[in-house]
């Protein structure tokens, strides 16, 4: 199933493919955790580069959004004990994509359409992601660290074994009751061999 799915990085803002990973977060995510078009459009128009998205036979079958944040946000995320850092985002958290000073890179979200779960379309984003990064850099947009919270188990297990990231600590108590909730971290020159 992954080698038949493709990904598009998004390089500008469509709405209607926004809406349609809006429509997937309400498939796969308690309502508390679905993003509003209210707090996400103004983001994205700010900074399109931010989502990957899979297709099979034309159908989105999941997406995975990466923010770039302010040094200050990233040392929020890795010191927050309230609550899933993409809960706490605001506007202004929110990064330029840089020249001059390294970008922090957030994983705020991966979502797989339930029935294509387990057939490798996470690897499939994770690989668009590298990708998308990889460009970035090629253009000179100089990027720090990249770092990910993963509330349910399979969450967890994704950040960290198939990221490969190094454990960075527990939130506890997580959110509506998911239980803990893990954030890794990892600087991305390390990470991608740059």
């Amino acid at each position: 199933m992954a080698d038949e799915a493709r990904i598009e990085i998004l390089r500008v803002f469509v709405p209607e493919l926004i809406e349609q990973c809006r429509a997937l977060d309400r498939l796969v995510y308690d309502e508390k955790y679905q993003s509003t078009a209210e707090w996400e459009n103004p983001q994205i128009k700010k900074n399109p580069r931010s989502r990957v998205v899979a297709y099979h036979v034309d159908a989105l079958v999941g997406y995975l959004e990466y923010i770039p944040v302010t040094a200050a946000a990233f040392e929020q995320f890795l010191s927050t004990r309230e609550s899933v850092f993409d809960l706490l985002l605001t506007e202004a958290s929110i990064a330029e994509w840089s020249k001059t000073q390294p970008v922090d890179i957030y994983i705020a979200s991966m979502v797989v359409r339930p029935d294509y779960q387990s057939k490798g379309i996470s690897m499939v984003l994770l690989r668009g992601l590298l990708q998308a990064l990889t460009e970035l850099k090629s253009e000179g947009h100089l990027l720090g660290r990249i770092g990910a919270t993963g509330v349910s188990v399979p969450g967890r297990r994704f950040v960290h074994t198939m990221l490969g990231m190094q454990y960075s600590h527990d939130v506890p108590g997580g959110v509506a009751g998911l239980g803990d909730a893990s954030s890794t971290i990892q600087y991305l020159d390390e990470y991608l061999g740059w």
